[in-house]
């Protein structure tokens, strides 16, 4: 899949909201999918969620998603750390019907 380059610019465009708001979004986001879908707190038992809110965990999103809108020109320089991600989302049995709802919510969060 070839990414056109009026998305990489888009995507690049949002970078230093996302630095400077990240956090606080994918808090409101966990919060947000929680409140609908309790038992989605299950796949984090054994992550950085940490409190209710789960700042351990929206701080590594938020990190991610930054990384991405930086790198989405250059993906092959995440390479390894999607593969770590995607790890511990298969060993938190993280189910791919679960990442729409959590994108919906993302969106919604912002």
């Amino acid at each position: 899949m070839t990414i056109s380059q009026q998305t990489i610019d888009i995507v690049k465009a949002t970078a230093p909201a996302v630095k400077e708001h990240g956090e606080k979004i994918t808090s409101r986001m966990y919060e947000i999918a929680f409140a609908e879908r309790p038992d989605y707190r299950l796949g984090f038992e054994n992550t950085w969620m940490v409190d209710a809110h789960g700042n351990g965990q929206a701080k590594k999103l938020a990190a991610s998603v930054y990384a991405y809108a930086t790198h989405i020109d250059r993906l092959e320089e995440l390479a390894s750390a999607v593969e770590r991600i995607a790890h511990k989302h298969v060993e938190a049995r993280i189910l791919p019907e679960q990442y729409s709802l959590i994108g919906a919510k993302l969106l919604e969060a912002t």
